[in-house]
């Protein structure tokens, strides 16, 4: 069980988790995530999962109902913008099957340099998702302290998920230590979308991510 709600977090369209302080003004947002209100994404999740003696096994499928909702002030004395999340995930196991629902907030925020993602809007410590200009082969750490580390991989992917088939995109790869193996997370990003597909792995665990349906203003 735990290891499937730590992939379904891996798998929320860009994470929640934060770190990192910021103190500057505001700014516009950019296009590999579109941030406008109203415009919305549908994803579809998947996977499955394996305990770790090899007697417990399992799947999920869901979906995310993603919206940008509201642009709000932050405490840091710059702008947001709301992004909710209603998340249905359905995980069956040979014993039984039920489905949780839930509603995840983030906020976003992009920079001259970075593409920001704060978990509220009183904590100065956030994520960087991207880091501009977009350039092949960039690292950086997702937060402040961490080992979870951020790569651009490629520029030039074509990808095809239910939302169509998408040319040109960027992937980020995300790896993460997790206990003693680790977690390897590529982001895919379309300029003008946002994220459309994320592919995940880790020992005993796969799933992906895929756009469904999106609407852009």
């Amino acid at each position: 069980m735990n290891k499937l709600f730590l992939a379904t977090a891996a798998f929320s369209f860009l994470l929640l988790a934060a770190c990192g302080s910021d103190t500057t003004g505001p700014s516009e947002p950019g296009d590999w995530l579109p941030l406008t209100v109203n415009n919305w994404w549908i994803i579809d999740t998947s996977g499955n999962w394996i305990g770790t003696k090899g007697d417990t096994t399992g799947t999920w499928t869901g979906s995310y109902d993603a919206r940008i909702t509201d642009v709000m002030q932050h405490a840091g004395g710059f702008s947001v913008y709301e992004r909710r999340a209603v998340r249905s995930i359905t995980t069956t196991t040979p014993d039984s099957s039920w489905t949780a629902v839930d509603t995840l907030y983030d906020y976003f925020r992009k920079t001259d340099d970075d593409l920001r993602c704060y978990k509220d809007t009183t904590t100065l410590k956030y994520d960087i998702l991207l880091r501009f200009p977009v350039t092949l082969g960039d690292t950086w750490l997702k937060k402040d302290s961490s080992q979870i580390e951020l790569e651009v991989t490629s520029l030039s992917e074509t990808v095809t998920v239910p939302a169509g088939t998408f040319k040109n995109c960027i992937v980020v790869r995300e790896t993460a230590p997790i206990g003693s193996g680790t977690a390897v997370t590529d982001h895919y990003y379309h300029r003008g979308v946002g994220q459309v597909q994320d592919l995940f792995t880790m020992e005993g665990m796969s799933g992906t991510i895929k756009l469904n349906n999106y609407n852009i203003l």
